[in-house]
């Protein structure tokens, strides 16, 4: 089972679900998988769903928007609260981090950061999703972008893993 974990403080209204919802349907079409879980860190029961989830589910999906190139406070919190539970189940992590700065490397050190984060929780990582010029898709833009992550939910669901090659097209 996956869990897509929204970080962003817009919550459901931003760009971050909508990435994750692309690579939900992905995910779906190819898993055989009937739903997906969908938690909101900043909303009161989300929270508590994503602790949850990573006790439980197989691979969790933890995006996340850059602002002033910093991860949003909810879900520094939310990774500091999973390192008192080390020795628990230890889900695939998939990290997406976006940015609305046309360019990708902005999101460079967030990503290698990550990759640590999930070898110190003793997580294996699928693969951090790193993306620009995310601020346009809430207004319809960036179609390319949503069938990438569509793509990857896709192999995600039929492989259990993200293909590399893939994956730095992404960024």
């Amino acid at each position: 089972r996956l869990t897509l974990c929204n970080g962003s403080p817009r919550g459901r209204s931003g760009n971050t679900q909508i990435l994750e919802d692309a690579f939900g349907r992905g995910f779906l079409a190819a898993s055989g998988e009937q739903e997906t879980r969908v938690c909101v860190l900043q909303e009161p029961r989300g929270f508590q769903e994503a602790l949850e989830a990573w006790g439980e589910d197989d691979a969790v999906l933890l995006g996340f928007p850059l602002y002033a190139d910093a991860m949003p406070h909810g879900v520094k919190w939310f990774l500091e609260n999973l390192g008192a539970r080390r020795g628990e189940h230890r889900p695939t992590l998939i990290f997406l981090v976006h940015s609305g700065f046309p360019e990708g490397i902005h999101t460079r050190l967030m990503g290698e950061y990550l990759e640590k984060a999930a070898r110190r929780l003793g997580c294996p990582c699928a693969g951090v999703l790193r993306f620009g010029g995310s601020e346009g898709i809430r207004q319809g833009g960036n179609g390319k972008v949503l069938r990438r992550m569509e793509t990857l939910g896709r192999t995600f669901g039929e492989r259990g893993s993200l293909d590399p090659e893939a994956l730095n097209s992404a960024m």
